[in-house]
């Protein structure tokens, strides 16, 4: 290639097709059998081998197998770089206990404890290239009893964290979590 001149390649391609361009086009007239006969007659992939498509499909290579393994979600590029995406996190736990308990101390004042407890957390973390984890939580809580020493018979406790950790060892650097 670079031996030869460089030639002026802008006088030779044509202008692209739209809307408005008013040349007019040579259409060519194809069947859905013709089309077939075509893909089938140029595929790389399907033609005779001697029976070795048939016995051995996946020995069979074509042109695309690099473009399939780069975007293959499990094992390519955008495998690795889904390692730095933000992700959500949600869970929540219900109980309903109705017991009854030998001991009154046990119950806070009763010896049959109804109670409706619900638990809730929800997350967002993101860890970037340079290793750094960041969390942010919120966590809810929210417990209805017949204790009756309790001020209030429900009760809702709303916490927020926010967290983040840097590795000083393994995990720590651009470099490391490049190659990782």
């Amino acid at each position: 290639d670079l031996s030869d001149p460089a030639t002026d390649r802008r006088g030779t391609s044509s202008k692209p097709l739209s809307l408005t361009s008013q040349e007019p086009t040579d259409y060519w007239d194809l069947s859905l059998e013709e089309t077939i006969q075509i893909a089938l007659t140029n595929s790389d992939v399907i033609r005779d081998l001697g029976g070795t498509v048939l016995s051995a499909p996946d020995t069979v290579g074509t042109r695309h197998d690099p473009m399939l393994v780069e975007t293959n979600p499990q094992t390519g590029v955008e495998n690795a770089l889904a390692a730095f995406d933000a992700q959500f996190a949600l869970s929540s736990a219900w109980q309903k206990n109705d017991r009854a308990l030998n001991n009154e101390l046990l119950g806070g004042g009763t010896r049959q404890l109804k109670q409706d407890f619900h638990s809730y957390q929800v997350q967002l973390s993101k860890q970037t290239a340079a290793g750094t984890q960041f969390n942010i939580r919120q966590y809810h809580d929210y417990d209805s009893n017949n204790q009756p020493r309790n001020l209030f018979p429900t009760v809702w406790n709303v916490n927020y964290e926010a967290e983040f950790r840097q590795p000083l060892g393994q995990g720590r650097g651009l470099a490391f979590n490049r190659i990782a």
